[in-house]
């Protein structure tokens, strides 16, 4: 696995993938914590759910294009003739794929909150632990395990478009299901919600006030998100192993 991490690593040297895994994220921490920073009238907790808003909502779409360009390397390279016919099996092939993937949506967390983090402090700003952006920044990865599977199933079925297109989508979902009270007893079917929605449970749970209610509806988000997962994954290899690759011509 490490091998094929790798050799993806080496495939993304002249595409604008590093660019949106390490630079993007790095500025909207940033951007976001210096915006924060010298005005009283935004408090700690603002500071921490305004980021967090607007980055849960950046993801979807962030997941979309990532998962399109690991696919689109392969359709570049031989329509997929030299990646289907590598010594591997194709369980493994797609599994590295996703591998490389949550790596790289993973590492755009740690990135993005670093730097908010890293910026409210150094600006002196009234900020919540660190402790509670790393409890979030847990959460909102969990939450996201079944938009990558889901991304990267559909980027090589009907290409990057559709993944990215998907990814817009998902964004306006993630901000009225996730994010407002009009998606209360939708949330638990729009898997981009999942992450908006984690962040405030994982608010709650670092204050220790958990309502039962609200802990019934966090039981039943780790549950539905553990089985999508699951489904999203086994039927991504599932399909992969029959797949032929598509046509490449649009």
């Amino acid at each position: 696995m490490m091998a094929f991490l790798r050799a993806e690593w080496l495939k993304t040297k002249r595409t604008a993938l590093r660019w949106l895994v390490f630079a993007l994220p790095v500025l909207t921490g940033a951007v976001l914590g210096w915006y924060c920073s010298g005005r009283a009238w935004i408090s700690a907790a603002d500071a921490y759910s305004g980021f967090f808003s607007v980055w849960t909502n950046l993801l979807s779409l962030l997941i979309g294009i990532v998962g399109g360009q690991l696919v689109e390397e392969e359709a570049q390279a031989g329509a997929f003739s030299g990646f289907l016919a590598l010594p591997r099996p194709r369980r493994a092939l797609y599994l590295g794929k996703l591998a490389a993937l949550l790596l790289s949506m993973a590492l755009a967390n740690v990135l993005a909150v670093a730097s908010v983090v890293a910026v409210l402090q150094m600006t002196g700003t009234l900020m919540l632990s660190p402790s509670l952006y790393a409890l979030t920044m847990a959460m909102i990865l969990i939450a996201s395990v079944p938009i990558c599977a889901l991304s990267l199933w559909l980027s090589l079925g009907a290409g990057m478009g559709a993944s990215v297109g998907v990814g817009i989508c998902g964004v306006l979902l993630a901000a009225i299901v996730g994010g407002t009270n009009l998606g209360n007893a939708l949330w638990p079917v729009v898997p981009w919600a999942w992450p908006v929605r984690f962040c405030a449970f994982a608010a709650l749970l670092y204050e220790g006030g958990l309502a039962p209610v609200l802990y019934n509806q966090l039981k039943l988000g780790c549950a539905v998100v553990a089985i999508s997962g699951i489904l999203f994954i086994i039927g991504g290899v599932r399909w992969f192993s029959r797949w032929d690759g598509r046509a490449t011509g649009d």
